[in-house]
């Protein structure tokens, strides 16, 4: 940042040239508001002992002398250490922030774990469901197909008497058949016709 139009004695005199020593020189720059921060406490000083402003005179002093080669290394070495110490601030809080966040995703993603093992306790709950719904489907099925085979109420019930009647039918004859020798039967009519 050395303008080929400048002369070579300004160049040396003046802090700003001497600090920043190309466009990208983020140091240099923080060292040269180093240095105009000094030069404003200087003349604040100035003012409070003299009660006046310093002279041009004074502040050519207080710039050749801040400009000298050990001032700026040091205005330099100071702009480095805060640019570090900023960094470092900055890089904690950064890591202090990403561990944040991490612990949140690690927090989300222990609920989804819990969730899918959930849902995947749900689904065997549904599968088995479904497996004694199909189950119980298929018994449905069969005893409605044998119902069907069967008859309906109304024709079992049929069957039922029709089936008692035999029987009577079938045990009056018997008993009428094993009475027939007994001379039973004469009694059953006695007993019958009072």
């Amino acid at each position: 940042m050395k303008p080929e139009d400048i002369p070579e004695k300004e160049l040396r005199e003046y802090a700003f040239y001497r600090l920043i020593e190309h466009e990208g020189d983020y140091i240099g720059r923080f060292a040269y508001t180093l240095y105009k921060a000094r030069k404003i406490d200087y003349i604040i000083e100035q003012k409070s002992i003299l009660k006046r402003k310093p002279s041009d005179d004074e502040l050519k002093k207080f710039q050749k002398l801040q400009c000298r080669d050990d001032k700026l290394v040091e205005y330099r070495q100071l702009a480095t250490n805060y640019s570090e110490q900023l960094f470092n601030e900055l890089s904690a809080e950064k890591e202090i922030e990403l561990n944040e966040k991490k612990k949140q995703l690690l927090k989300k993603e222990a609920t989804l774990q819990a969730k899918e093992i959930e849902i995947n306790n749900k689904e065997k709950d549904l599968d088995s469901r479904e497996e004694s719904i199909k189950k119980l489907s298929k018994e449905i099925y069969e005893r409605d197909r044998i119902c069907r085979v069967k008859g309906g109420y109304w024709r079992g019930l049929s069957q039922s008497l029709l089936a008692s009647f035999i029987w009577l039918v079938v045990g009056v004859v018997f008993v009428l058949y094993i009475a027939h020798d007994a001379d039973i039967l004469n009694q059953i009519k006695q007993i019958v016709s009072l």
